[in-house]
């Protein structure tokens, strides 16, 4: 079977969108660990129309609050940032326009608020089986791994396009 240019370009793009990912998931790990046992302390309640998403049946008993939740959301959206303008230069080689960005943010906000609720159930699981301290990082891992998935495909045939020659 022989691998097109188009295809081997993919592949190729993945590798290096996997590796940026993989940069950028470190980062979140170590931001997201390093946030989290910094503001446990802070149990300021969650705005209500969270609390479908971020109750303690999800996320646990005590973890509805700002201390618990804002960790998770900073270091998704710093990390996500950087990766935008990483895979925009280093992957794809794209002249997005500025309007992409924008969108960008408006589904990186939505996968946030996403792979918040699936770190603050892991972390929750986590959590009881005795490993509060490795949790947020193993949840980063996994959270990293499903917007991964999910924005590869995305960045690539919607918002970073490559140059036109």
């Amino acid at each position: 079977m022989k691998i097109t240019e188009e295809k081997r370009k993919t592949i190729i793009q993945f590798i290096k969108f996997s590796l940026i990912g993989i940069l950028t998931t470190a980062i979140q790990v170590l931001l997201v660990s390093w946030l989290y046992h910094r503001l446990k302390w802070w149990k300021a309640p969650l705005p209500h129309f969270m609390a479908p998403f971020f109750n303690p049946a999800t996320i646990g008993p005590g973890h509805t609050n700002w201390g618990y939740v804002l960790p998770l959301i900073i270091s998704l959206a710093l990390t996500n940032i950087l990766s935008y303008f990483l895979n925009k230069k280093a992957t794809f080689r794209s002249d997005a326009p500025t309007w992409h960005f924008w969108l960008y943010l408006l589904i990186i906000t939505l996968l946030t608020l996403l792979c918040t609720w699936i770190q603050g159930v892991l972390i929750n699981a986590l959590i009881r089986k005795g490993h509060e301290r490795i949790a947020p990082g193993l949840a980063a891992i996994v959270a990293a791994i499903v917007q991964g998935l999910i924005l590869f495909p995305i960045q690539k045939y919607v918002l970073l396009r490559e140059k036109r020659q």
